[in-house]
C-alpha cells in the first residue's frame, strides 16, 4: 500500500506538470494568433520564452514518467497513462516548434508592411485554435466522442489549407511582385495545419491511454 501511495503521488505530480506544459503551449498559440496589427515585440519574446519552458517540461515529464515505470512497474491503465505522457510531450514540443516557425514568418510579414491577414488565413487560425484546445481537452477527459470530433476537424482543416494553397498559387501568378508576401502567408498556413495535426495526435494518444488502442494511420487496415 505504501508503494502504491508513492506511485500515485508521483503520477499526480506528473499530471500537474502536463497541465503546466499544456498551458504553456496554449499560451504560445494564443499570443501568436493575436491580430497581426497589434502583435508586438514583447509578444514574440514571450512566445520564444514559453517555447523554452515547453522544452524543459518535455524533459522533466519524460524523465519522471520513465522513473515511475522503472521504480514501480505499473500495469494496465497506469502504464498506458505513463506511456501516453511520453507520447504527448513530443506532440506538444512539435506544436511549440511550429508556433515559433509561424512567428518568424509573421515577423517577416510585419517587416513587409503587412498588417492584416487574408480572410482565409484568419479563418484557418480560428479553426486551428479551437481544434487544438479540443485536443488538449481530450487528453484531460479521455472522451472518445470528442476525439472523433478532433479527427473530423483535422480533415476539415486539411481541406481549408488545400483551398488556401490553391488561392495563393493563383495570387502569385497574378502578382509576382507580391510573391514574398504570399509565400509568408503560405508558411503561416502550413504551420497552422501542422499544429492541427498535433491536435489530432493528442486525440490518438487519449484513445491509447483509455483503451490501449493504436489508432494512428486510421483506415489503412492495420487493426
Amino acid at each position: 500500500m505504501i508503494i502504491k501511495r508513492h506511485m500515485d503521488d508521483e503520477i499526480q505530480e506528473l499530471r500537474e506538470k502536463i497541465l503546466e506544459m499544456t498551458q504553456a503551449v496554449l499560451g504560445m498559440l494564443d499570443l501568436a494568433l493575436k491580430p497581426l496589427a497589434v502583435l508586438a515585440k514583447e509578444d514574440f519574446d514571450r512566445i520564444f520564452d514559453l517555447e523554452t519552458d515547453v522544452n524543459r517540461f518535455q524533459i522533466k515529464i519524460d524523465d519522471l514518467a520513465w522513473k515511475i515505470i522503472a521504480l514501480y512497474q505499473p500495469t494496465a491503465s497506469d502504464l498506458r497513462r505513463l506511456i501516453g505522457a511520453i507520447k504527448l510531450t513530443s506532440d506538444y514540443e512539435r506544436a511549440g516548434d511550429q508556433i515559433c516557425a509561424m512567428c518568424r514568418r509573421i515577423m517577416d510579414l510585419r517587416e513587409l508592411g503587412c498588417r492584416e491577414y487574408p480572410p482565409a488565413v484568419y479563418e484557418l487560425q480560428v479553426m486551428v485554435r479551437s481544434l487544438f484546445r479540443d485536443g488538449c481537452m481530450v487528453l484531460d477527459s479521455l472522451n472518445e466522442e470528442l476525439a472523433d470530433a478532433v479527427f473530423l476537424g483535422d480533415d476539415t482543416i486539411d481541406d481549408a489549407f488545400e483551398a488556401l494553397f490553391q488561392w495563393l498559387r493563383q495570387e502569385m501568378k497574378k502578382d509576382p511582385g507580391a510573391i514574398d508576401l504570399h509565400l509568408n502567408f503560405l508558411a503561416v498556413a502550413r504551420s497552422l495545419e501542422q499544429v492541427a495535426d498535433m491536435a489530432c495526435n493528442l486525440a490518438e494518444v487519449a484513445i491509447f491511454m483509455k483503451k490501449g488502442l493504436d489508432v494512428r494511420h486510421r483506415g489503412l487496415g492495420l487493426e
